[in-house]
């Protein structure tokens, strides 16, 4: 620990730039999306387009030297509208993010605190997480050391629930545990609501409304996780060491030890960069089962209606950069979380410059 500091602190700095840039590119593209659907849904951006293209062309010629025609419209369309700049629209979605960050106990329009929006999310994607590192773990071991029934299990189910959609295997879900047997409870929002009325726990009726949907993506994400340990304790277990510990005849549960061990730093970088998948597949069982989390936010932050002229789009960038705000702080502490343990657990870290 001692000699790595500057190992931990390489990581997070290099996860805070990444995380600042997300989030500057982020906001850059939720501004373009609200200036985009404002123009949609009015009519003064073509009467502009139509007038500047009816001008004469030497006028155009003098235009075109400075700006397109398009880019002329567009901006006097913004004008008329009273759009703001780009510039200071995301300076606006930054204040938001800074408002939560400094009041997270502030309430919405609905009357829910905004910190609970995202501890709703938090819990679904980290309940998520310690069941999938902890079986993955166990089977992907299992499987790559012993192999048998367990490796051919894996071996089948990986590409089968890789093809099947998280959403898909909710509504499977749902059909057995709840319309066939009423089991859990599929209504989160509903649940809590009825229970707090009733004077109910409220840990035990996050844990209970939330079981449901860990349950949904455990079974749709568990198998790629566990195939890829299995990969690596199949490669690690005929390197040498290993070899010279089964001559031995050390017993197999040290072994495993020894192998999970070796194998758990590539598996930590593996759940890094797969975590943004974890999240979105999360974000959509949230829809389904109603929970009010970040994931809702997004899906109700953009939606097509009917407007005067027809179909209307209508898009909260507040509520997309909102969503997109959150789901990059969520990266940062994973990467900075994983990455040190991995520095921590691999051994080879930090010596190759010394060698």
């Amino acid at each position: 620990m001692r000699g790595r500091w500057h190992l931990y602190l390489g990581v997070l700095i290099k996860n805070l730039v990444l995380f600042l840039i997300g989030v500057l590119i982020l906001d850059y593209m939720a501004v373009l999306g609200h200036i985009n659907a404002e123009l949609y849904n009015s009519d003064v951006y073509g009467d502009y387009l139509d007038m500047v293209s009816h001008l004469p062309e030497s006028v155009k010629k003098v235009i075109e030297k400075h700006v397109s025609l398009e880019q002329l419209a567009r901006e006097m369309a913004m004008d008329a509208l009273g759009l703001s700049s780009i510039r200071e629209l995301m300076k606006d979605h930054l204040q938001v993010a800074y408002d939560f960050l400094s009041n997270p106990f502030e309430k919405t329009g609905s009357g829910y605190e905004y910190y609970t929006y995202i501890l709703k999310s938090l819990l679904l994607v980290v309940l998520t997480e310690l069941f999938i590192l902890t079986f993955g773990l166990y089977l992907g071991l299992r499987a790559g050391y012993k192999g048998g029934k367990t490796d051919r299990l894996l071996s089948l189910l990986t590409p089968l629930f890789s093809a099947i959609p998280s959403w898909f295997i909710a509504v499977v879900l749902l059909y057995m545990l709840y319309w066939k047997v009423s089991l859990l409870p599929i209504d989160f929002e509903g649940y809590l609501r009825r229970t707090s009325i009733d004077g109910g726990s409220l840990p035990v009726v996050y844990i209970i409304g939330l079981l449901l949907p860990v349950f949904t993506l455990v079974v749709a994400m568990i198998w790629e996780y566990a195939f890829n340990v299995r990969n690596l304790v199949r490669f690690e277990s005929n390197e040498g060491h290993v070899l010279y510990d089964r001559a031995k005849g050390l017993p197999d549960r040290r072994i495993m030890k020894k192998l999970l061990r070796t194998a758990l730093p590539a598996f930590l970088t593996f759940t890094t960069y797969n975590f943004l998948e974890i999240m979105m597949s999360a974000f959509v069982v949230e829809v389904i089962f109603d929970i009010h989390g970040v994931g809702w936010i997004l899906a109700y932050s953009f939606r097509l209606g009917h407007g005067v002229n027809g179909v209307a789009f209508r898009y909260n960038s507040y509520g997309v950069f909102f969503a997109a705000f959150v789901m990059m702080l969520f990266y940062f502490i994973n990467a900075v979380v994983m990455e040190s343990l991995y520095i921590h657990l691999d051994p080879r870290v930090g010596k190759e410059g010394r060698e």
